[in-house]
């Protein structure tokens, strides 16, 4: 997360691990970073219980500007298949995002991860624009 962000080794992060449910049932698991000079010590649980962590970072002041993301397939190891209750080794959709504000500053780091079987990523290609429709 460290290099993601462009900080020094140690340096300090708000974590945030939180289950994404469909249906009730387990989708993915997110783990996001962000840098404690971000939340400025206003990050907390109840914020992001209400609210998608972007908005609570944009609540905070920090405009988002750009970023990039990256889509891959993996395995699911023991502990994730536990919490997503599927088996050990089963499919997975990673999406690795980082997010940045002004000046390319990263403000974001996430990796998610998704069941391939309850998960699809469909691109709208037309015109000039790309939409993203999951």
């Amino acid at each position: 997360a460290a290099k993601a962000l462009r900080l020094a080794a140690g340096a300090p992060v708000v974590r945030a691990v939180r289950l994404r449910l469909l249906d009730g049932e387990p989708l993915g698991q997110i783990i996001s970073h962000i840098p404690a000079t971000v939340g400025r010590g206003q990050i907390d649980k109840s914020a992001l219980q209400s609210k998608p962590i972007l908005s609570v970072i944009r609540d905070l002041g920090h405009q988002i500007v750009g970023g990039w993301q990256n889509v891959s397939a993996l395995s699911a190891d023991p502990a994730l298949a536990s919490t997503l209750g599927i088996e050990p080794r089963a499919a997975l959709l990673r999406v690795e995002r980082v997010v940045t504000g002004e000046g390319e500053a990263p403000l974001l780091h996430t990796i998610a991860s998704y069941r391939a079987d309850r998960y699809s990523l469909n691109l709208d290609l037309r015109g000039n624009t790309l939409n993203v429709v999951s």
